[in-house]
């Protein structure tokens, strides 16, 4: 389980909770300059690999 937490306007915070240091910081804000984004919007990030690999658990 991973908590999400916004710490300001595009910013995030996703950590495991109970794993110490395990905190990643989101910037989403040089996506939005860079695509001129504006109003309401959504960002999708897509990872897949190829058919029959899966790389879960193998970190």
């Amino acid at each position: 389980m991973k908590l999400i937490q916004k710490t300001r306007v595009a910013k995030f915070k996703v950590s495991t909770p109970g794993v110490t240091g395990s905190y990643l910081e989101l910037d989403f804000n040089l996506i939005i300059k860079e695509f001129n984004l504006s109003k309401n919007y959504v960002l999708i990030h897509w990872a897949s690999s190829p058919k029959g690999i899966q790389t879960v658990g193998n970190l």
